[in-house]
């Protein structure tokens, strides 16, 4: 049984908010909604976007691309996709929708809805889908008992979550003591971690989940950490440790973000520096050395960092104030960014060379094999190693230095029926969906998400239009919020009339689900709208 709590969590996850004075170039290619979210995974890559639906491009072995196809093995590329395509709905119904964030394993990925939910797919041979089986998902299913989630992280082969109360749950591979419940065996469903502080003074309020160790970063500012410490990765100031509970790093303070990476975990301080410690052999801490290191140490070369990117196999990354991106460590397959590939270890930041045209980066990621990077114009570049098209770019060509990912033009909208249901009557008490009338020339933004089981992010409604009680005669036009008027109307009426009209109502792309209505009249009218359906 979950515990209660005192604690009311608020999370900032990772959501990318892009500059809107920055315009994106002329032929830049973007996503249909702008980005929110990316993570790269084991040979594949995710992204999250502002309408809430998500995408996947290259390996689609065991079905980590949630099209509810699946590869028996890396090897197998028949489903692979190139190019960015939509994740399916649970059942392979539709599309998944109004989510708010995601993260990537090495063989899955996870998704928190809107409502508090996770949900997962893709490889699940140790339970990482924490649905309570160890069968593979192709398309996405529910993590068993959490309704609360505020912030997920599912990186490698076991996952985290941590809810509105504080509490922090774990699942999937557990070899090295990572989900905290003090064995070493799997979990195929979410169980509580314990030895976590949780009170108002010092709670959760950041996780992250690595392949080897699991981290809290505390709201006082501290790092809890929990697994292995063969090569120092629970920073002890000794190597060949373990904790199979939280215990806290060594030597940290004032940390305001943390990734706990492959072996070599990192935590970005409020003073700009960002601190590895772990392994070390190709020079992942950025310190100067190949030597692994038992305590935290600042990265060398580096200050004014304002992003510490989350990281995968022995390569690591960093935003600077000034908006430079900068990698170290490995560059077998050129993911550092710096026009070469080579078997070398790199122990001090080098600056990536600067790519796209306007802007800057906002946010960067080097997860596996490969790297991901976001400008403020909401381009997405991918480099490193592309075997199964990772990079989104339409080939499986390894790319030494960032190149474009190029989204779909259009992808198939699915139509849902609903019971007839009343949205929105202007006749009713004042209020977002209710009155008062539409004034003469007035024009008033309605939020429509949610109401009548419509989820959020769905582009277009299909609904009955009915005007009533109207004072003189005029029109009505509806377009989706933030978009300019057309120049045709939606409905129009004489005075005293009452008229209903069947209409697919266009809602924001923003996905808050508004639109806008504009009274072409001299006099009030009254509005009702009764939705039947949605496209998503």
């Amino acid at each position: 049984m979950k515990n209660s709590s005192a604690v009311t969590v608020t999370v900032a996850v990772f959501v990318i908010a892009l500059a809107a004075s920055l315009a994106a170039p002329a032929g830049a290619n973007l996503p249909p909604s702008p980005i929110r979210q990316f993570w790269g995974g084991g040979r594949h890559s995710i992204a999250l976007l502002a309408d809430g639906s998500v995408w996947t491009w290259g390996s689609n072995a065991f079905g980590k691309l949630g099209d509810n196809q699946a590869g028996t093995s890396y090897s197998d590329t028949t489903y692979d996709s190139h190019v960015p395509l939509r994740v399916h709905g649970p059942g392979n119904l539709g599309y998944l929708n109004a989510v708010v964030a995601i993260s990537a394993g090495e063989g899955h990925n996870l998704a928190l809805r809107a409502d508090g939910t996770v949900w997962a797919w893709g490889w699940n041979g140790v339970g990482q889908l924490g649905d309570g089986t160890t069968d593979d998902a192709h398309a996405p299913v529910q993590v068993s008992g959490l309704t609360k989630v505020v912030a997920i992280s599912g990186r490698g082969y076991h996952c985290l979550a941590l809810e509105s109360d504080g509490t922090v749950w774990a699942w999937g591979y557990n070899r090295y003591g990572q989900l905290g419940d003090g064995t070493t065996n799997d979990a195929h469903a979410p169980a509580q971690v314990g030895g976590l502080p949780n009170v108002p003074a010092n709670h959760p309020v950041s996780i992250s989940a690595g392949y080897t160790v699991s981290m809290v970063l505390m709201s006082s500012g501290t790092v809890l950490v929990w697994g292995t410490g063969e090569y120092g990765e629970l920073g002890q100031g000794q190597f060949g440790d373990h904790s199979y509970a939280p215990i806290q790093v060594m030597g940290l303070s004032n940390v305001v973000a943390v990734s706990a990476d492959f072996q070599e975990p990192n935590a970005l301080r409020s003073d700009g520096t960002m601190w590895m410690w772990g392994w070390n052999n190709l020079g992942q801490l950025g310190d100067g050395t190949t030597a692994n290191q038992d305590l935290p140490g600042p990265v060398q070369n580096l200050a004014n960092v304002i992003y510490a990117g989350p990281t995968g196999d022995r390569d690591n990354c960093a935003i600077t104030a000034d908006h430079t991106v900068w990698t170290w460590g490995r560059n077998y397959n050129g993911q550092l960014g710096i026009g070469t590939a080579d078997q070398d270890p790199h122990p001090l930041p080098v600056k990536v060379p600067p790519f796209g045209s306007g802007g800057y980066v906002v946010a960067v990621q080097t997860p596996d094999w490969h790297s991901l990077a976001l400008r403020s114009d909401g381009t997405l570049w991918g480099w490193g190693a592309n075997d199964h098209g990772q990079l989104g770019n339409g080939t499986t060509n390894d790319a030494y230095s960032p190149a474009q990912v190029a989204w779909p033009a259009t992808t198939p909208a699915f139509f849902y029926t609903l019971p007839p249901c009343r949205a929105l009557d202007t006749r009713g008490a004042q209020g977002s969906l209710g009155g008062p009338a539409l004034g003469a020339g007035e024009q008033r933004t309605f939020v429509i998400a949610g109401a009548c089981g419509l989820p959020g992010g769905a582009p277009s409604v299909s609904v009955n239009l009915t005007i009533t009680a109207a004072a003189a005669p005029g029109y009505l036009t509806l377009a989706p919020g933030g978009q300019p008027l057309p120049q045709t109307s939606t409905i129009d009426y004489t005075a005293g009339q009452t008229r209903a009209n069947n209409a697919i109502l266009a809602l924001a792309r923003d996905g808050s689900g508004s639109f806008v209505v504009l009274n072409e009249s001299l006099g009030t009218v009254q509005l009702i709208v009764d939705v039947n359906g949605y496209f998503q």
